[in-house]
């Protein structure tokens, strides 16, 4: 099992329980105590403020997982769109980069957004591809689907259980063949389950 810490929260309003943002200083120290705990991966967006700039400006040296909203737009826009979270993270490539809002798409346009990916991936810009999903009829699409290699963030929680319906060895070997691997998102519950101010709800 690898940890990914989320950035969510870092430099914009989230969750249940609303909190500052946090200094460059604070994340600094965060990062340090990652690196020390062997924290493999950050998760963020360039929809979470100013998150990617200030990692950047930390010069975090493991795997980092960014997101692109998919739209109609040119490839060559999207791909913009990637090489400049590249430059913000001041990194040569993405380690994970995931559709953010793959359950809005249609499916000519998840075709499109996969292939994208994909070429994405073969010349560099990517490392690995996935999607953030809230669906499991779409994961189940997706094992049943001739898409392969990919990473799939999905919520799990004490609340949110239901990825349990994957325990079985048929649905484990459909994972293993199509090399298909699960992010747990939303793991305490955006804070509340950390929390003990008399904010938490």
């Amino acid at each position: 099992m690898k940890l990914v810490i989320g950035t969510a929260g870092w430099r914009m309003p989230y969750g249940a329980i609303q909190k500052g943002f946090l200094s460059q200083a604070e994340i600094e120290e965060i990062l340090d105590v990652a690196d020390k705990d062997y924290i493999s991966s950050i998760d963020t967006s360039p929809d979470n403020g100013d998150a990617e700039s200030i990692i950047g400006q930390c010069f975090w040296k493991r795997d980092i997982a960014t997101k692109i909203v998919f739209s109609d737009e040119s490839e060559i826009y999207l791909e913009e769109k990637l090489r400049q979270s590249m430059e913000r993270l001041r990194v040569d490539a993405l380690d994970v980069v995931f559709i953010h809002n793959w359950d809005d798409l249609q499916q000519s346009q998840k075709t499109r957004a996969y292939k994208f990916l994909k070429e994405m991936k073969t010349i560099g810009v990517v490392r690995d591809i996935g999607i953030s999903t809230y669906s499991l009829i779409a994961i189940k699409t997706i094992l049943s689907s001739k898409m392969r290699d990919m990473v799939i963030q999905f919520n799990m929680n004490i609340l949110d259980q239901r990825v349990l319906e994957f325990e079985s060895d048929e649905w484990q070997n459909r994972f293993l063949e199509s090399q298909i691997r699960l992010w747990g998102r939303s793991i305490f519950l955006q804070g509340v389950l950390l929390d003990s101010s008399s904010n938490n709800p």
